[in-house]
C-alpha cells in the first residue's frame, strides 16, 4: 500500500511540473489524413446485373423454342404449324388459371402491398435526391 501511495505522489509531482499542453491547430486534420492514407483501398469488384448462368439459361430457352418451331413448321402447310402448338399452349394455360381461385384477403394483400411498395419507392427516391443534392 505504501509503495502505491509513493508512486501516486511521484506521478502527481511530475504532472504538476509538466503542465497542460494544447494540440496544434491541424491536429485532427493530420490524424485523419494519416488514418486515411494508411487504410488499404477496398474496391468492390464490378459484377454484371445478371450472372452468366442466367444468360445461358435464357439462350437455351430461346434456342429450344426456335428448334421446336422449326421442327413443326412446314412451308407447304401439310404438317401441323407452329401456331397450332402455341394455341394449344394458350388453351392449356387458360385452363390452369380458370381453376385457380384466390380469396379476397390475398387479393387485397397483394394490391395494398404493391401500392405501399410503390409509395415507399417514391418516398425513398425523393429522400435520397434531397440528401444527395
Amino acid at each position: 500500500m505504501d509503495s502505491k501511495k509513493e508512486l501516486e505522489q511521484l506521478i502527481d509531482s511530475l504532472m504538476k511540473d509538466d503542465g497542460l499542453h494544447a494540440p496544434s491547430m491541424d491536429f485532427t486534420k493530420n490524424v485523419v489524413e494519416k488514418a486515411i492514407t494508411n487504410q488499404p483501398i477496398l474496391e468492390k469488384p464490378e459484377r454484371p446485373l445478371l450472372p452468366k448462368w442466367t444468360w445461358y439459361l435464357l439462350f437455351l430457352v430461346v434456342l429450344g423454342f426456335m428448334l421446336f418451331g422449326f421442327q413443326h413448321y412446314s412451308p407447304t402447310g401439310n404438317a401441323a404449324s407452329y401456331h397450332h402448338y402455341l394455341e394449344q399452349f394458350g388453351d392449356w394455360y387458360s385452363q390452369i388459371f380458370a381453376r385457380l381461385r384466390v380469396s379476397k384477403i390475398v387479393f387485397y394483400v397483394v394490391v395494398v402491398g404493391g401500392a405501399l411498395c410503390c409509395l415507399q419507392t417514391v418516398l425513398l427516391k425523393n429522400y435520397w435526391n434531397s440528401k444527395l443534392s
